[in-house]
């Protein structure tokens, strides 16, 4: 498995990226936001990709558990600047492909 900070900075990026098509002007509020919430989840999203890494779990299954994670993700940077709760949940789900997405892309390198 790859470094996890090669995995982290690539979802930072990356949330930055979705805050700019969603909510102009608040990027450095979703790139802590991620931050934060990478932190939080560290332990299970690590513990997961290696599940998944080594077949134990199917990637329908991982990606039920990430969003199963997301309903714990606070997003409260982007929440203090009062942005409606709808849109939020709209950015919280794209995050969840993105995450899904960047644990193939950095730290299983499939």
């Amino acid at each position: 498995m790859s470094n996890f900070s090669d995995f982290v900075n690539a979802v930072v990026d990356g949330a930055g990226d979705l805050a700019r098509t969603s909510f102009a002007g608040f990027v450095n509020q979703a790139q802590q936001d991620a931050r934060a919430l990478l932190t939080t989840s560290e332990d299970n999203i690590k513990t997961w990709a290696k599940e998944l890494a080594a077949g134990d779990l199917r990637e329908a299954e991982f990606k039920g558990l990430l969003q199963g994670e997301a309903d714990l993700w606070q997003l409260a940077a982007l929440t203090r600047t009062g942005i409606a709760a709808a849109e939020l949940q709209r950015f919280r789900d794209r995050l969840v492909d993105l995450v899904f997405d960047s644990v193939f892309g950095k730290l299983l390198k499939v």
